[in-house]
């Protein structure tokens, strides 16, 4: 079973752009996963947008640690806090303790994943369970919970981070694709019934990601991969946290419902 990649990249932290700096000051953003490679990139993207980011993560206190003092070096402002989110109550520990500090909650991005490489066949019920507590019910949970909140403040954003594979399946994967459909079906109900309080429900579903030292893909798959996306290239990390970051703007007022596909283009 493989976690969300944990390595720290230095070339994550890139200049933002002037109309982007500052776009959700005072706003209060809960990422989980935010020790994974695309997580550290969603907390730089939110941070550098004027967000206090609550970075949740599972073990890599190491991964964290370093997000914060990337975060902190550029005077944007993490708190990392650990929480296993396969347990039931722990989704409504952490928004419990964000309110304790923060007193207030404006921005969900349900990252944190696992995936297993198996056929559907030989995957088993437990790893089943798994899948679907940490990528699905973890997301689920944690975004109701923290909708409580934000329809008091009768504003809010909600993102969960799905995959391509939720709309276009992937052999070999097949119980992760059924998870990210899950959350894209979630998220379809939903927005209809909290949008009236200014709350816009999304998922991202990225393609494929370039991560360091080939931890996802061989060098061969890698190719074939690339051969089949329009760009030519597997995204970077900072290409999925700009999406995050639109869909948590005010630009992305009227965006409710949908998942958006970042994905190059590809086709397979």
């Amino acid at each position: 079973m493989k976690q969300d990649h944990n390595e720290l990249n230095p070339d994550l932290q890139t200049q933002e752009s002037a109309h982007t700096a500052d776009t959700l000051k005072g706003r209060v953003a809960l990422v989980t996963g935010a020790s994974g490679l695309l997580g550290q990139a969603i907390c730089i993207k939110l941070a550098s947008m004027g967000t206090t980011v609550v970075a949740v993560y599972g073990q890599n206190t190491q991964a964290a640690e370093a997000l914060q003092s990337t975060i902190q070096d550029a005077n944007g402002v993490c708190e990392i806090v650990s929480h296993d989110l396969t347990h039931a109550n722990t989704p409504k520990e952490i928004v419990t303790d964000v309110l304790k500090t923060h007193k207030r909650l404006d921005i969900v991005v349900a990252c944190a994943g696992i995936t297993v490489r198996k056929s559907a066949l030989m995957t088993s019920s437990d790893e089943t369970d798994q899948l679907f507590n940490l990528n699905f019910r973890s997301a689920v949970d944690i975004s109701r919970i923290a909708m409580r909140v934000m329809m008091r403040t009768r504003w809010g954003r909600v993102i969960t981070v799905g995959s391509r594979a939720g709309g276009f399946g992937m052999p070999g994967q097949a119980v992760y694709a059924g998870t990210k459909a899950a959350l894209e079906g979630w998220t379809r109900s939903v927005a209809s019934e909290v949008g009236a309080y200014g709350i816009t429900v999304n998922v991202l579903a990225p393609g494929a990601i370039k991560s360091p030292d080939d931890a996802v893909y061989s060098a061969d798959e890698e190719a074939e991969i690339i051969s089949k996306i329009g760009l030519k290239r597997l995204a970077d990390p900072q290409d999925i946290a700009a999406a995050v970051g639109f869909l948590a703007s005010p630009d992305a007022s009227y965006v409710s419902g949908t998942t958006l596909v970042v994905d190059g283009a590809a086709r397979f």
